[in-house]
């Protein structure tokens, strides 16, 4: 769990030594008549300084690498799975991959797309080996750019605590030969805070005040409401629920002034600057 743990203790250690305060961090509600700055914006500097996501990394049996293609109808950059790119200082084999880290049962994925039309797409999540599919949906892409967000439903099976999984949008481009499709995708793994704080414990057990400060985060997140809760996800280092929970609300409010100046921060705080723009055009359940 190197890449979470080395986020999430650099963010701990920022709060014990006072470079910023938890009331300095604290979502406000945006009002209707008055837009108030984002939290997440205030707190950009820091948060662009520290963020290192992704968990560990995995052989890559099912290496995706982000886009994959036969003889596809369109080009690489019409279509990317919106996960953070691994940076220098994590960089792994050419046979393994990074995973990112999520806490829900049933996370929601998000993908960009730009001049697609109305082309049909696949979404699956399947297990480690490949062999159970937790969930298959197909769907038809937006005719405007921009994200799409798909859903793991209720009906679906939960993911389990401490397993890996994949998941994968394919654009359909023939569908009488699959062979064309072009597919997106990345890992994830199932955690809990639990795993999150053993995992701390075992990168530094001796520092009493890094734990203590976990605590916080965790009783700020069970308390926290919509607004407060991508924000309080991001300093546990989870990117992954983060932006899925800003994506969500953005879909919603799209003209919402503090969640558009989050969701530009939390992805520029990533280097994906690109995406800072895009509004999030699709909810897939």
């Amino acid at each position: 769990m190197k890449r979470t743990i080395f986020f999430l203790t650099a963010v701990l250690t920022a709060l014990i030594s006072g470079v910023f305060s938890t009331s300095q961090l604290s979502v406000r509600a945006a009002s209707s008549a008055t837009p108030v700055e984002s939290s997440l914006s205030q707190s950009g500097e820091l948060i662009a300084g520290r963020y290192q996501f992704r968990l560990r990394v995995r052989p890559a049996r099912y290496r995706i690498g982000g886009f994959r293609r036969g003889n596809t109808c369109f080009n690489a950059g019409q279509v990317m799975a919106m996960v953070p790119p691994t940076r220098d200082a994590e960089q792994v084999g050419f046979r393994e991959v990074a995973v990112d880290s999520t806490l829900s049962e049933r996370p929601t994925f998000l993908i960009y797309v730009t001049g697609l039309g109305d082309k049909e797409a696949q979404f699956t999540l399947q297990n480690a080996e490949g062999t159970e599919e937790i969930y298959s949906t197909t769907f038809t892409l937006p005719e405007e750019s921009g994200v799409v967000a798909v859903e793991v439903p209720s009906t679906a099976s939960a993911l389990e605590v401490g397993e890996s999984y994949l998941w994968q949008v394919a654009v359909i481009c023939n569908a009488s030969d699959r062979s064309e499709d072009a597919v997106v995708g990345s890992w994830v793994e199932r955690n809990s805070l639990e795993t999150l704080q053993e995992s701390l414990n075992e990168a530094d057990a001796t520092d009493a005040e890094l734990s203590q400060a976990f605590d916080s985060l965790a009783q700020r997140l069970s308390a926290a409401n919509d607004r407060e809760k991508p924000l309080v996800l991001a300093e546990l280092g989870v990117w992954q629920d983060s932006i899925a929970e800003l994506a969500e609300m953005r879909y919603r409010n799209p003209r919402d002034r503090d969640l558009i100046e989050s969701w530009m921060t939390l992805l520029q705080s990533v280097d994906m600057d690109v995406f800072g723009t895009a509004e999030v055009v699709q909810l897939e359940r």
